[in-house]
């Protein structure tokens, strides 16, 4: 099944168009394909099943773009997108470590998939990702915001 996971339209906590600016459109497929490049640079090009995209959504004062990775569920190699591990696993995982003051905005994560997720993530515990993430709950934008702390380079 295709399924996809949007990154944003550029790094977390870069500065980014906004929509209903001047001339947001360009500037945001700009930002967008940068990201995109960036990505690649990174962590090389996109493995069997998964795609890198610019795709728009839609929003009460007009579309926006954002960095997706479309992926195939039933391709195994697809959703390994990054060593992330000290045993070199494959994946978009990381540590998290959460902000104190954040911690009331944590809810629980209830999907028919949860508990192939849960047993997915559990060997985690015993050998962690090699990046680490602080992740805290920006109150003005609404949304969690995410720091590369160590790891990922």
């Amino acid at each position: 099944m295709k399924d996809y996971i949007s990154l944003g339209p550029t790094p977390c906590e870069e500065p980014c168009a906004q929509v209903g600016q001047p001339n947001y459109r360009q500037r945001a497929l700009k930002e967008c394909v940068r990201f995109i490049q960036l990505l690649r640079q990174t962590f090389g090009p996109e493995p069997e099943g998964a795609c890198l995209s610019v795709t728009w959504f839609p929003h009460d004062f007009g579309d926006y773009a954002e960095v997706v990775c479309y992926y195939h569920t039933d391709i195994q190699a697809s959703v390994q997108l990054a060593v992330m591990t000290h045993g070199g696993e494959r994946g978009i995982v990381c540590q998290m470590l959460i902000a104190p003051d954040s911690l009331p905005h944590l809810r629980t994560f209830t999907h028919p998939l949860t508990p192939s997720i849960r047993r997915a993530l559990l060997p985690l515990l015993d050998h962690p990702p090699a990046v680490t993430m602080t992740l805290r709950w920006d109150r003005v934008s609404s949304a969690w915001v995410s720091t590369i702390l160590k790891g990922g380079g």
